[in-house]
């Protein structure tokens, strides 16, 4: 029997999904209760993988880091974290946070080059709830900032029914959709495979110099699974 290889950053067990609307309010939003977010092995996009997670109430919100993620920790094992005059940039990083940061083969004549190592985030804590609607920006509701990494992901060979986005780079034919939700197809396994390999095929050359398909990004291609 066919399996596929998908990668996953965080557990593999199915869990509640506390952003789950029924109107379907986002593209990314999640089309069942309960599930798990993956990618097939062959086409990651990490920018659509969370480095922290939002937990709220009807009082509070707090940033917590994603299961996934991981502090990037200096030579004694501490975080390496950054105050407001380094978030500002009136002050340089220490040696250590440049050496844990900063690529060292950046070019700034290269458009194309990172000057940051790659899969390596700089992420803004901020206090109290963000999304109040006159929240101010400012030093006062700075906590800190701190340099995050993706731990090493979980891998796992599956072949039951998955969500997916592949009507956005191929046409799906209407007998092989299962549910549908919000911007999501329900596929059986099956016809997901076949799809996904005309999509791959549609979106193989990701040049971003010369862009062949105006699909031409990968986060398309994540996957929901509602129990591995």
């Amino acid at each position: 029997m066919k399996t596929y290889r998908f990668i996953r950053f965080g557990g593999l067990s199915s869990v509640p999904q506390k952003g789950y609307n029924p109107d379907m309010p986002t593209f990314h939003s999640p089309p069942a209760r309960r599930g798990i977010y993956a990618l097939p092995y062959d086409r990651i996009e990490l920018f659509i993988v969370p480095v922290v997670n939002m937990r709220t109430n009807k009082k509070t919100q707090r940033e917590l880091i994603h299961p996934g993620s991981q502090y990037v920790r200096d030579s004694k094992g501490n975080k390496i974290t950054f105050n407001w005059k380094e978030h500002c940039g009136e002050v340089e990083y220490s040696k250590e946070a440049q050496k844990a940061y900063y690529n060292p083969h950046y070019n700034p004549k290269d458009f194309y080059s990172d000057q940051y190592k790659r899969h390596i985030y700089n992420h803004t804590f901020w206090k109290g709830n963000t999304e109040v609607e006159d929240y101010e920006y400012e030093e006062h509701n700075f906590s800190h900032d701190a340099l995050i990494k993706l731990k090493k992901p979980k891998s796992f060979d599956y072949n039951g029914n998955i969500w997916c986005h592949l009507n956005c780079y191929v046409p799906i034919k209407r007998k092989d959709i299962i549910k549908e939700r919000g911007d999501w197809l329900l596929l059986d396994f099956n016809s997901w495979l076949k799809y996904y390999t005309y999509a791959k095929e549609h979106n193989k050359y990701k040049d971003y110099g010369n862009r062949t398909h105006n699909n031409y990004s990968w986060d398309y291609f994540e996957v929901f699974i509602e129990k591995v």
